[in-house]
């Protein structure tokens, strides 16, 4: 019994190392990106304080430049906090708000979508909670919506997160209009065993997706058309848990 226990000790904590490993390799593939994008948010901080120190008597526009330095550095701030949360180690909840999980993926990304030509459309209740630790479905959420931006490369498109309670389950749709997936890696989100990543890019994280949804007792499955785009459902418990913040 006792030796019973350690294995699962073990386990446990081979488990935990894992899920840091793959947040680890996802943020990985952040790095470039964000990099340069901090440096797209902080150029304007620092051109528009220098505007208001070159004018310190032109009260209104000393007040709007530093409005909009303020601005781009709390958005800078959040970008950072996003991606120290998905890095760091967390205390784990079993309850994750989804519309406050996914709008911290976004800020992990950093580059505006529409950048690279991709629309946004977000349906999804401010007060929809979803039984899986928020850090776990902010990871989930960022790693199809960087599928999905890869997929709709260079030509841009539409990226869709829609999200809804039904019977007592929490169902999101992440679809997109981009090159699509051969049947193959598809099957990857719905099926057992090992889920490396494809050429193309559509295989980023489906690994660890499908493990976090899974052991949430949830389900993922990918519909997809090469040329026609792909649509990522997501099966999940819902709760009336208070969630906590992906942190």
């Amino acid at each position: 019994m006792a030796r019973l226990r350690e294995l699962e000790a073990n386990l446990s904590a081979l488990q935990r190392t894992l899920d840091r490993t793959d947040r680890l390799a996802t943020l990985g593939t952040l790095l470039g990106l964000v990099a340069h994008e901090f440096n797209n948010l902080l150029t304007p901080v620092l051109s528009y304080s220098q505007l208001a120190l070159a004018a310190p008597n032109d009260t209104e526009l000393t007040r709007k430049a530093l409005q909009r330095a303020a601005a781009g550095a709390e958005r800078a701030g959040r970008v950072a906090t996003a991606i120290l949360a998905l890095a760091g180690e967390h205390e784990a909840s079993s309850a994750a708000n989804v519309a406050d999980c996914l709008d911290e993926a976004l800020h992990c990304i950093a580059r505006d979508l529409r950048y690279d030509g991709i629309t946004l459309v977000q349906d999804v209740p401010a007060s929809l909670t979803a039984r899986i630790d928020p850090v776990a479905m902010q990871h989930v959420f960022l790693n199809l919506i960087l599928n999905a931006r890869n997929a709709m490369k260079p030509t841009g498109g539409t990226l869709r997160v829609r999200a809804c309670s039904t019977r007592n389950t929490v169902a999101i749709e992440i679809s997109d209009t981009g090159r699509g997936m051969s049947n193959e890696v598809a099957a990857r989100f719905s099926t057992a065993g090992h889920a490396p990543c494809d050429p193309d890019g559509h295989g980023l994280g489906i690994l660890a997706c499908r493990r976090f949804i899974e052991a949430s007792g949830g389900t993922i499955e990918a519909q997809s058309m090469v040329g026609k785009g792909t649509t990522i459902r997501i099966s999940l418990p819902e709760t009336s848990q208070s969630p906590s913040i992906a942190a």
